[in-house]
């Protein structure tokens, strides 16, 4: 009976539920109260210039409009959960390796776009679809033939594919706003797969 409470405490409180759980709330307090967002965005001039280091890390928890939270909630709980899952499947130090995959993923965006823009003062990100295409191309590496993401009225989408249809939401919503960054996507995807290659490497076997 302990036993069992004991894994049930531990499914509920994985590290990827609880960084959404963080980046629900705040991203839902931050659409109530707009200034968090400017607080807390990826502000390359503030990062360099006024040493707002803890912006690499906060960018991912706020997002621009509700549309904005629910595509990146919907693809983490399809694809993060699913990473951390397989990792622990695979090991016990599997919940260390998703943090590798997910912390190098936003790292990778937030570092490159800072300094990409760090003389644009205008410049600003929000939003974790950087941190989410990581782990995504994590996912295919890692199991490039299962199918994690379903979509109504299609069906099943294997992992090969389900990049290119977050793509396809993410050039639409970007098509409606103009707020998605194309860079940050591509950044955050290398920082996942070089982390997934290094942590498949005989060096943690």
């Amino acid at each position: 009976m302990a036993k069992g409470l004991f894994f049930a405490y531990h499914e509920i409180f994985r590290t990827s539920y609880l960084l959404f759980a963080a980046m629900l709330i705040v991203s839902v307090l931050a659409l109530v109260k707009k200034k968090l967002i400017a607080n807390l965005a990826l502000h390359p001039y503030s990062i360099v210039n006024e040493k707002e280091y803890y912006r690499l890390l906060t960018s991912d928890l706020v997002h621009n409009d509700l549309l904005h939270l629910f595509i990146n909630s919907y693809m983490y709980l399809v694809f993060c959960v699913a990473l951390e899952n397989q990792l622990i499947a695979q090991g016990i130090i599997g919940e260390i390796k998703f943090l590798a995959i997910y912390g190098s993923s936003l790292l990778a965006g937030g570092l490159f776009i800072t300094v990409r823009h760090y003389r644009d003062l205008s410049y600003s990100n929000v939003g974790a679809s950087g941190t989410i295409m990581g782990c995504m191309f994590s996912c295919m590496i890692l199991n490039p033939k299962m199918t994690l993401l379903f979509i109504p009225g299609i069906g099943g989408i294997n992992n090969m594919y389900s990049v290119l249809i977050y793509m396809v939401f993410l050039a639409m919503y970007s098509k409606r706003t103009g707020a998605v960054n194309q860079e940050l996507h591509f950044a955050g995807a290398v920082g996942g797969i070089l982390a997934t290659l290094l942590l498949r490497s005989n060096f943690f076997k």
